[in-house]
């Protein structure tokens, strides 16, 4: 493990021979090679992981959108347009988003959640 994940690690969860005893949930947003050492930490830790990728989190916007159009309207109406704006900057110059590379997503969420009924 790289010298500066060991510190973001250790600094985010206190660890102990059980992993992060107080944590439960973690969101965590990984690039590139960031992915497989984080990912393996958390297993390690006793995380169940959900991974997302460009991809699915935009299946996942445009199912929200066609569900819930209101909310749309409204948080668009807050952010001045932002999901609008970017949307259309990547349709009409064909340009993927600065967090792509080569094909394959190099920006991907990782969900981690830890079974609290373990007595931890």
């Amino acid at each position: 493990m790289s010298r500066w994940i060991s510190k973001v690690w250790r600094n985010a969860c206190s660890v102990t021979p059980h992993g992060c005893p107080k944590t439960r949930e973690l969101a965590i947003e990984t690039h590139r090679t960031t992915y497989r050492t984080i990912a393996g930490s958390l297993r390690e830790a006793g995380f169940r992981l959900s991974t997302f990728d460009v991809n699915q989190m935009s299946r996942n916007i445009l199912s929200f959108i066609l569900k819930h159009p209101i909310d749309f309207i409204r948080w668009e109406s807050m952010t001045n347009g932002f999901a609008t704006r970017r949307g259309l900057k990547y349709l009409l110059n064909h340009a993927p988003p600065d967090v792509m590379g080569g094909g394959e997503s190099v920006l991907r969420i990782i969900y981690a959640e830890k079974n609290t009924l373990g007595g931890f």
